[in-house]
């Protein structure tokens, strides 16, 4: 689902809901843990879709867009995401955040300027634990479990998965 009205008129919309002092927002743009078929060619491969995801740390309302076919998730999506998350669900919400994190700098700096003027501080922050915890939620609802990632299995580090990588690429 993608905002329904101009930029400009949901700022405007969205400056209305009143400021959570403390509510915190992560999110940005991500790629889904689930493989979904090629709709523009049915004999083309399946590929995981990039969207944009937020999540309000204080309610745990989450709210996904997904980039078109084709295309990756934009910053001009993360901030149209961002404000249809709060005006959709301003009433779960309660208002809008006092603070948002980002891992991403074209984000950061989509979100800025236009959310300095609703008194927004926008971070650049190395993780996102509330966006991780979705993405494994939905990648559990998906498949019906949840599979780990390279660096979640025992023994497993950074220097291991390197090694690996470098034989499989000299192998190849």
């Amino acid at each position: 689902m993608s905002l329904a009205i101009s930029i400009p008129l949901a700022l405007g919309r969205f400056k209305r809901l009143p400021r959570r002092t403390g509510e915190v927002w992560q999110g940005g743009i991500v790629r889904f843990p689930m493989w979904v078929d090629n709709q523009t060619d049915p004999e083309g491969p399946p590929f995981r879709p990039t969207g944009v995801l937020w999540v309000s740390l204080r309610t745990g309302l989450v709210h996904l867009d997904l980039a078109k076919e084709g295309e990756h998730g934009a910053s001009d999506l993360a901030l149209a995401a961002f404000l249809e998350f709060g005006l959709k669900w301003a009433k779960g919400l309660e208002g809008r955040p006092s603070r948002v994190d980002v891992r991403d700098t074209s984000v950061r700096e989509a979100l800025a300027a236009p959310l300095a003027m609703l008194d927004t501080e926008v971070t650049l922050v190395d993780d996102l634990p509330a966006v991780r915890e979705a993405l494994h939620s939905l990648e559990a609802q998906a498949t019906g479990e949840r599979l780990p990632g390279l660096l979640e299995s025992p023994g497993m580090s950074v220097d291991r998965l390197r090694a690996f990588a470098t034989a499989a690429a000299a192998f190849f």
